[in-house]
Order: C-alpha cells, then structure tokens, then sequence
C-alpha cells in the first residue's frame, strides 16, 4: 500500500496476502491509482507451461478430465523463521501450496467447489494441505486459453531514445553535407560542385546543354603566374 500510495507499480511475492480481504483492497487501490499490480508467480509466464495451454485450450489432447499437481519439502528452519512463524505467514498453503493451486487453476479456471484437509502445528497454522477442486462433467470443462504476452524491448527507453537522437544527427549532417557540395545553376538544376587543391570551382553548363569546365579567370592566371600547381577542373556528366 506504501508503493501505491508513492505512485509505484508493484511486483508482489506470493502469496499477495495472508486472506482474501486485504488482496482484495490492495487490488482495488492499484485500480484507483491506475497502476500495475501482479503476483510474482513465474508458473504464469513459463514458456512450458504456456505451450500446454494453448495445446489443451485447442482440443488437441481431448478434453482434460483431471489435473494432478503436487509440491512439497521437510523443513529443519528454527521456530523464528518465517515458515514457523505465524506472524509472518508461515503457512504450508500460502508457502508452496500456492504452486500447485496456480498450476491447476491456470488448466481449468475457478472450481465449483474445493474440499480441504491438512495437519496443523502446535502454533495453528498448516504444515501440509490436499485439496480436491471439482469442476463440470465432460466436455463442458472449462479450458483456460492463455493471455497472448506482449514482448518488450529488452533495450531501455534512455538507450532507445539515444540511438533515435544518434540516427537524426547522422541523417541531418549528411543533408548538410550534401548541400554543400551541390549548388544551383540559374535554372534551378543541381550542378555538382569540384573541389580541387583546396580551391572549390563550380561546373557551368553551357549553351548546348553540356556540362564543362569553366573558363579562366583572373585568380586562375595570378596563381599560374606565381608559380603554383593550376587549378584543375573536371567535366561531370548532366
């Protein structure tokens, strides 16, 4: 309730609660802030286990008539761990019992009606628990289709976005880039421009329509006058 209340989704472990009351209120308050709100049971996103709802869901096995489950272990934890103490939940039920609850109701959805028999421990909770879940008859049994998953990106939203900025500064330095080396003759045409020795000349098109080199000028005389390398133009093709 302290992550709602700081406007912050939660992941829970299982089991969410200790009754059916208290999930109940906190289910309402992610509701009423909008936020996301789940029980941290992996069984629900096992690919495995995804792969035998749909094969179930489709008819492809027949109808399922019974599902098994069982999960449990022998524990040597002192008096104050948690799966001992009641204030802190200990429960065989809500510990591991939950696994095989989750595995069945994910096959058959919510049963008609659930019979329960355990051992209780000297301090009132339950140190084992077989449950009998009774559905419908035949081929009304409900079979449970899973909820397609949305895959995300495993690349963040901060990198993402860099790479997005990245890619427009690439795009944006090429135009520029292009632009430089292109001008305009007075018909509007693009004519490429030549840089050679560090002195960029412009292509000029002449009456034919042809593409040639430009006549000399003055500049070019002085820089053959004074001796140096002439600066070179090439033809370039309409």
């Amino acid at each position: 309730m302290l992550c709602f209340e700081a406007n912050k989704a939660v992941l829970c472990e299982k089991a969410l609660t200790l009754n059916a009351q208290d999930a109940a209120e906190l289910v309402e308050a992610a509701r009423a802030r909008r936020l996301f709100f789940m029980e941290a049971m992996w069984m629900r996103c096992n690919p495995n286990i995804v792969a035998m709802q749909r094969l179930t869901a489709s008819g492809a096995i027949g109808a399922v008539s019974a599902v098994g489950a069982d999960f449990g272990f022998l524990s040597d934890k002192p008096p104050e761990h948690r799966l001992l103490d009641p204030a802190l939940g200990a429960s065989a039920l809500l510990d591991i019992g939950v696994y095989a609850m989750t595995f069945v109701w994910l096959f058959m959805g919510a049963p008609l009606r659930v019979q329960s028999t355990g051992t209780l421990s000297e301090r009132g909770f339950d140190l084992s628990c077989a449950s009998v879940l009774t559905y419908g008859v035949g081929p009304g049994v409900r079979r449970r289709e899973p909820r397609p998953h949305r895959r995300r990106s495993a690349v963040p939203r901060a990198v993402a976005l860099q790479r997005d900025s990245q890619r427009r500064n690439h795009v944006a330095r090429a135009a520029s880039r292009r632009r430089r080396l292109c001008s305009r003759d007075r018909r509007g045409a693009a004519v490429p421009a030549i840089r050679c020795h560090g002195v960029q000349r412009r292509t000029t098109r002449r009456h034919g329509g042809h593409l040639g080199s430009p006549r000399p000028d003055a500049s070019t005389d002085r820089l053959n006058a004074a001796g140096r390398r002439p600066v070179v133009s090439r033809s370039a093709g309409a």
